[in-house]
């Protein structure tokens, strides 16, 4: 139980604080690296500097698509088409409804069923005589609790979405018309038409392109196959260059930028048989095109090489601008932990520091970090704050150094027993499961542990 208080206490209480961040930056232009530190980086970082191997290649892309718009598609297939195939185009009508549902359950009695049909009779009663008032009237009467709280509005719907009693009332009523009682399934409706939206029919200009596209895939997919291995023949017999490929097949070479054996742009090249083949000895030494390689389902492309560059290390004079940004960097980081360092000394001593500003007071717990990373937040709960302001700093993780002024501290308030026991069970679930996480996990290092999955 002292443990259970004492870390609940902790979890608890909070300080309110106040930082000063000493970043790198304002200490970049006052440092300058040696040159033996530079040439000492590069020696010991020279694999950081390695260019992969890389090629810049021209390719061409057979795909189901490109091919089918070098067809051409008739006027009268087009409306033929269209005539016969009106109800791929345009919205069937919608109506949008209100209802107020009396539910029976399936089982019910004669008498239930009566009992029902009398409640939804006097609520259709009560809806003629205010027919303003339907949403409320829902809201208070309707068993059905995904409409009701919206005042029995069930949204825009076509045909066959509704129960077929319910949908035939709706589609034969008039706007803002109240039904009668509607038996379904469900029960007693009452239902009132809200909004109507109308059916909507393109004309066939609207949906000519539409059309000829379609029947131009139609028309390929077909074949597609054979074109394909016809264009897989073709890179291959002139495996030279690409243009008799591209002239056969009404297609246009593409150039790409640099790439390499795992890493490519456009993503239409970043495939990996088609990089290992780009990459192959053939054709880096022979300059031959690649195979036709399926890169996604009916979309096959080849590439050859228009330059080639092997692995290589850059130079230091290449790399230098670079490396003494890193270092700059480095030494700015380290003078900016040195400057946060000897002024949290002085602080501490008592000393009037004029050149640190210190942010907004804010309050901080274990639980409320307030973007505090965790060595900040330990650096807070570690310093002893027997009289105040306390001062006390870390590391910046992300470079330089915070100072931390501990202005107050702010007790939890007094738990009560039932919410230290709910406290306490939460402790002991925590200690069990990392007792048995480490009891676990010795074993595994102890034994050879093949976990079966399957076997869940």
């Amino acid at each position: 139980k002292a443990v259970a208080e004492k870390v609940h206490y902790h979890t608890e209480v909070k300080r309110e604080i106040s930082q000063s961040q000493i970043a790198p930056e304002q200490f970049l232009s006052q440092v300058t690296p040696e040159e033996s530190d530079i040439t000492s980086y590069y020696d010991q970082h020279r694999a950081d500097f390695d260019l992969p191997e890389r090629a810049r290649v021209e390719y061409l892309v057979l795909s189901l698509d490109a091919v089918a718009k070098n067809e051409t598609v008739s006027d009268e297939a087009i409306n033929t088409y269209f005539s016969e195939h009106q109800n791929e185009f345009g919205k069937a009508e919608e109506r949008k409804a209100s209802h107020v549902l009396i539910s029976i359950a399936a089982d019910a009695t004669d008498d239930e069923k009566r009992a029902a049909k009398e409640k939804a009779e006097s609520i259709l009663e009560k809806i003629k005589q205010n027919p303003e008032q339907f949403a409320e009237i829902a809201k208070q009467d309707s068993d059905d609790p995904g409409s009701s709280m919206r005042g029995g509005d069930l949204g825009f719907f076509g045909r066959g979405a509704m129960v077929k009693a319910f949908e035939d009332k709706i589609f034969s009523m008039q706007l803002d018309e109240v039904s009668d009682i509607v038996e379904t399934n469900f029960g007693f409706h009452v239902i009132k038409l809200t909004a109507i939206k109308e059916e909507k029919r393109p004309d066939l200009e609207e949906v000519r392109e539409q059309i000829a596209n379609k029947l131009k895939l139609e028309m390929v997919s077909n074949i597609f196959g054979e074109i394909a291995e016809d264009f897989s023949n073709i890179v291959y017999e002139q495996g030279d260059n690409l243009q008799a490929a591209a002239e056969k097949f009404e297609l246009s070479t593409q150039e790409s930028d640099w790439i390499t054996r795992d890493k490519a742009e456009p993503s239409i090249l970043a495939n990996e048989k088609l990089l290992s083949a780009i990459f192959s000895a053939d054709v880096i030494s022979n300059h031959r095109n690649t195979e036709a390689v399926e890169v996604k389902p009916d979309t096959f492309v080849s590439a050859r090489i228009l330059e080639h560059k092997p692995a290589t290390t850059q130079s230091l004079e290449v790399v230098r601008e670079q490396i003494v940004g890193k270092l700059r960097k480095q030494m700015a980081e380290a003078k900016a932990v040195e400057e946060g360092q000897a002024k949290l000394v002085r602080l501490q001593a008592g000393e009037e520091v004029s050149d640190v500003t210190w942010d907004e007071a804010k309050q901080i717990s274990y639980m409320q970090p307030q973007g505090l990373d965790h060595e900040t937040l330990r650096a807070v709960f570690r310093a002893k704050t027997n009289a105040l302001p306390v001062y006390t700093g870390a590391i910046n993780p992300k470079g330089g150094f915070n100072l931390i002024r501990i202005n107050k501290i702010v007790e939890s308030e007094s738990v009560d027993k039932t919410k230290l026991d709910g406290f306490t069970k939460q402790l002991q679930q925590m200690i069990t499961q990392e007792e048995v996480s480490s009891y676990l996990a010795a074993l595994r290092q102890r034994y050879d542990v093949k976990v079966k999955q399957d076997s869940f």
